[in-house]
């Protein structure tokens, strides 16, 4: 009995799940069309980027001041400073690329490339 039914369910999505609806496709495209109209895609602005990307090198460089990085600093040595270092680069060059690669029409306009 069960069979009947696994076979009925497997006939069932392999052949009339979706129906076709052209009414409810147009409908929906229309609708994505004019929120596209309304609110092109565009990202962050260039300014945000730069805003955020400050924000993030004041924060990395003044993670040093603080009084229990400096404990930790002392406790563990001065090779602790060669994980932060390495932390520090990469997350500031993977912020860089993301930009320059959101922003290489405008960048490129910019500088005459």
């Amino acid at each position: 009995m069960s069979d009947n039914y696994i076979k009925l369910c497997e006939d069932l999505m392999r052949n009339d799940f979706f129906p076709p609806s052209p009414a409810l496709e147009d409908s929906v495209m229309l609708l994505v069309n004019a929120e596209e109209e309304l609110h092109p895609a565009g990202g962050f602005s260039t300014k945000g980027w730069i805003a955020a990307g400050l924000v993030m090198l004041v924060s990395l460089a003044t993670a040093f001041f603080g009084f229990d990085f400096n404990r930790l600093a002392l406790a563990s040595g001065m090779s602790f400073m060669i994980p932060v270092g390495i932390t520090i680069g990469i997350a500031l060059s993977c912020y860089g690329a993301l930009f320059i690669g959101s922003h290489l029409k405008e960048l490129s306009e910019r500088f005459g490339l």
